[in-house]
């Protein structure tokens, strides 16, 4: 599924990583500190994905950019 610019709204731990210019790895350690927003899926929650969205928000919330009134 996709939003209307045609870009996915879950991405996998690797595809996030790549746009927030860091390894995997420490996209993983994030996650497992629960500091980046994430959505764990199917059987025994083994899927873990990042929404888009949340990405952005984080990544004001990190800048110290406010998020606009919704």
């Amino acid at each position: 599924m996709a939003d209307g610019a045609g870009d996915p709204l879950l991405l996998t731990v690797p595809q996030a990583a790549e746009l927030l210019q860091i390894s995997p790895d420490l996209a993983y350690e994030l996650i497992r500190q629960n500091r980046l927003p994430h959505v764990r899926l199917g059987a025994g929650d083994r899927v873990i994905r990042v929404p888009r969205f949340g990405l952005e928000a984080w990544i004001g919330r990190e800048a110290g950019i406010a998020e606009p009134a919704p």
